[in-house]
């Protein structure tokens, strides 16, 4: 008898203690005799990063988790629960698309805040006000249910929990996403009671590139973890206590629950696009993929400089380096063998007067054949500077952007089919490169598109051809062009 009281007691102490264990205990509470608890690696990561939150280790979460994996339980129901028998003082607000969503969230809740387990864990957490949206404790915290439609007038949080803002169904409304973005930024932002020490966690399958994660994504103070129900790269996610998870490409996330085979079920009954959506959590519009990933060939390890025939910068200059301007993408291609490498890819937001000298220094550091300038935005200055000011004649080409960006990717598109453009198997900035390119043109930024393809279109071009045919630059001292060559390459920049 006194080993299992220990043993109960142990158990109720690692409850208190850790998410993990109090989660297995509302499960079973949620779902009596019925579904068994699966627990998996994911669920464990989940906690942890919960836990982070409660420490107030981590200030703003979001978790991007595919339908059918237990985060909303683990979220709005346990977490919820489990802070309040911690500090029945604290104020929670949960808030999600829709009133008869957060009213379901309620009553989980208050199944577990009456359960017998729940009173003998946490003794000092009471109710004292139970109604369909909100439970009070005695000691002035609780828990409150808002919906995107609903008031949230006087309430005041030190926890915002947002639980799927907008629903499945909405996620190609324009004024719906608005609406979404104005709540939060505008009703949810203002209800934390201290905004120095108030937390936010975003927790939900993603539905479109703009949603409220896509939104958010923009803002450098979120942590953002995605947990695709098929791995799209090799990652390691903490799960506590020291311990690691690793996933190598292609791994299902939970196949107790959703194996392979179910997953390449709901695949062919959602679609492809949908499918990216909310299980791999990327997030495609249904006009994008104009510009397919399975064009482009790969490569392990980049050639020397030396290597390459030549090599070409081409730049869509932004605005300026204000958050709400396009960016600038330089595209760094070299030639080798009939292919083109993409060797780098700068993407940042500049104003002018630190665009032009690290325009400069590319040119120098890669030692470019040619540099290819839109004319738009800072490109004509970028251009004028170049060309008149700087030396840099014999190198600048001009791109005027006479149609329309489809159109123009389109033009292109023939052209990227040939395998003939080759992308590295790892960088630090081809997820981003991929992903605008996925989402083209309805994505949220398409300035690498636009570099790309005013680069692929003036390759193909006749103005572009002599320049491929001569000698790497590490065989250029040993090398002396014939007389032929010196005066087509004279004539050849009067061309350009």
């Amino acid at each position: 008898m006194s080993n299992r009281l220990n043993a109960e007691e142990a158990v109720d102490a690692l409850s208190r203690s850790f998410l993990l264990p109090f989660l297995y205990k509302v499960f079973r509470t949620l779902h009596p005799g019925g579904t068994r608890f699966e627990l998996n690696w994911h669920i464990e990561a989940m906690c942890n990063l919960l836990e982070k939150v409660g420490r107030g280790e981590i200030m703003r979460l979001i978790m991007e988790v595919p339908p059918r994996h237990l985060k909303s339980i683990t979220t709005s129901v346990a977490f919820t629960a489990w802070l309040l028998g911690l500090n029945p003082a604290i104020k929670i607000i949960v808030a999600s698309y829709g009133g008869e969503l957060a009213e379901k969230h309620a009553r989980d809740l208050r199944a577990i805040l009456n359960s017998d387990w729940y009173k003998a864990l946490f003794p000092e957490t009471r109710i004292t006000t139970d109604t369909a949206i909100e439970i009070a404790t005695t000691a002035g915290g609780g828990r409150r249910a808002v919906s995107l439609s609903g008031t949230v007038t006087g309430l005041g949080a030190d926890i915002i929990i947002i639980d799927d803002l907008m629903k499945a169904g909405d996620a190609t409304s324009d004024a719906v996403t608005r609406q979404v973005h104005d709540f939060y930024t505008n009703t949810l932002m203002s209800r934390l009671d201290d905004p120095r020490s108030g937390r936010i966690i975003v927790i939900q399958q993603r539905l479109a590139e703009y949603d409220l994660v896509g939104f958010l994504r923009e803002r450098s103070e979120f942590q953002v973890y995605s947990f695709p129900a098929i791995a799209q790269q090799d990652e390691a996610f903490e799960l506590g206590r020291g311990r690691m998870h690793h996933r190598i490409r292609g791994d299902v996330l939970f196949p107790a629950r959703q194996p392979q085979e179910v997953l390449d079920q709901i695949r062919r009954e959602l679609g492809n696009a949908t499918f990216a959506a909310q299980y791999l959590q990327s997030p495609a519009a249904p006009e994008g993929n104009r510009i397919r990933m399975e064009w482009f060939g790969t490569y392990d390890k980049l050639p020397s400089r030396n290597r390459f025939t030549s090599l070409v910068l081409s730049i869509d200059a932004g605005a300026s380096e204000l958050p709400t301007s396009d960016f600038t993408a330089c595209l760094v291609w070299g030639h080798l063998d009939g292919n083109w490498y993409l060797v780098d890819v700068i993407r940042e937001r500049l104003a002018y007067h630190v665009l032009k000298p690290r325009i400069i220094e590319l040119i120098g550091h890669w030692k470019a054949d040619k540099v290819l300038i839109e004319k738009a935005s800072n490109g004509h200055a970028l251009f004028d500077d170049l060309f008149y000011t700087e030396g840099y004649r014999g190198k600048i080409v001009r791109i005027l952007a006479k149609l329309d960006k489809t159109v123009r990717a389109e033009a292109a598109t023939a052209e990227l089919e040939t395998g003939k453009f080759l992308l590295p198997t790892s960088a630090s900035w081809l997820a981003a490169f991929e992903h605008e390119c996925r989402h083209f043109p309805t994505g949220r930024h398409d300035d690498q598109v636009d570099s790309l393809v005013h680069f692929v279109n003036w390759q193909k071009s006749p103005r572009s051809k002599a320049m491929l045919n001569r000698q790497p630059k590490g065989n250029i001292a040993n090398y002396r062009p014939s007389l032929k060559e010196r005066i087509h390459n004279r004539y050849r920049e009067n061309w350009e």
